[in-house]
């Protein structure tokens, strides 16, 4: 018999206290690439200064440092977008979900490996980082990203079902995307 996510009662998705949890995400992950940076700007120096030949030597050390500082930029740039739209009045359900999404996603491809292309993958100690430092970030950020985990098999369903609900006049349909997601 198909399973239809329509005829279930919906269950609250979105975290209750979601903005202040991207708030506070923002530090730790800043604070572990300051460590990343530190530990590479040792590793990557001669006689006081970057050299070339070491960023040679470890170049995806150097790519990674690069991709994590992007990560956290998108972070931060992600939770201000929400706050402008928290401060306008327009943070509705989608854009809600989107951040949510997005922050346990990159969250948790900070602590377990940055995909930087089809076949390479920054870990956390490719670029110095413990498993000590990267735990403060789990440790602080634990909830969000476990929900984001937990739920990703039902992500899908809530966006789809509540863009069709959007009072835009704007139906978007994917067909039977919810039922491909469902019985897997």
């Amino acid at each position: 018999m198909p399973h239809d996510a329509h005829s279930q009662a919906e269950t609250p998705v979105i975290l209750s206290d979601l903005l202040a949890l991207t708030g506070a995400a923002v530090a730790p992950a800043q604070a572990l690439l300051d460590k990343a940076k530190a530990h590479l700007r040792v590793k990557l120096s001669e006689n006081g200064r970057i050299s070339g030949a070491l960023i040679e030597q470890n170049q995806t050390a150097a790519h990674g440092l690069a991709w994590l500082a992007t990560y956290v930029e998108a972070l931060r740039q992600m939770h201000g977008w929400a706050d402008r739209l928290q401060g306008a009045g327009k943070f509705g359900e989608v854009e809600q979900l989107i951040l949510q999404i997005s922050f346990g996603e990159y969250l948790w491809q900070i602590y377990g490996g940055i995909p930087m292309s089809q076949g390479e993958m920054l870990r956390p100690q490719d670029i110095g980082l413990t498993q000590e430092s990267v735990c403060f970030l789990a440790c602080e950020l634990l909830f969000i990203v476990i929900w984001a985990k937990n739920c990703f098999r039902s992500w899908p369903i809530c966006i789809c079902s509540r863009i069709r609900r959007q009072a835009w006049g704007w139906q978007y349909h994917l067909p039977r995307v919810e039922d491909r997601l469902t019985t897997r």
